[in-house]
């Protein structure tokens, strides 16, 4: 986030915020497919962050751009702005994995599980809910949340993510 001719202050705090920030837009993007599509210079994020990048590479305020558009997303759910928030992103090498694969890994160093397990576990709660034990979904969540894993219910079902 800091303009390239900057010091650059290295530290384990400034890459777990990095890494959260990351984590952010790639959150964004699980919620919506995001369509391939050409970035259309006149829509006002584009331009912004062209403007932004065009004055000596402001990568702090293109990157701020990014995070407007994510929160477009969150609010609106709208695959356009999805999609221009994975194209725009491209242009600085970010958000080109899957989404899902993406939150889904460097789950917690004490983490024993594979997905396989982790897949079986948000089963075994699924079961639990319908059969109205909740002490035993809690527990299970829990569990999940202590090796790194947190879960995510929706309409559509139950998603995971890494803890980082």
């Amino acid at each position: 986030r800091a303009h390239y001719r900057s010091p650059l202050n290295y530290s384990d705090a400034h890459l777990d915020d990095a890494r959260n920030a990351l984590r952010r837009l790639y959150t964004a993007l699980d919620l919506v497919a995001a369509p391939v599509l050409a970035v259309d210079w006149q829509d006002p994020h584009a331009a912004a962050f062209k403007l932004a990048m065009d004055n000596d590479f402001g990568t702090p305020e293109a990157v701020a751009v990014l995070f407007e558009l994510a929160a477009v997303v969150n609010r609106e759910k709208s695959p356009q702005a999805a999609g221009l928030l994975k194209a725009l992103g491209a242009i600085l090498g970010l958000l080109q994995s899957n989404p899902s694969g993406y939150l889904q890994t460097g789950t917690g160093e004490n983490n024993k599980l594979n997905n396989a397990q982790i897949e079986d576990l948000i089963t075994q709660r699924s079961v639990a809910k319908i059969a109205k034990n909740y002490a035993e979904a809690d527990r299970i969540r829990k569990a999940l949340l202590e090796q790194g894993v947190t879960l995510k219910d929706s309409a559509t079902g139950t998603s995971w993510a890494a803890v980082h």
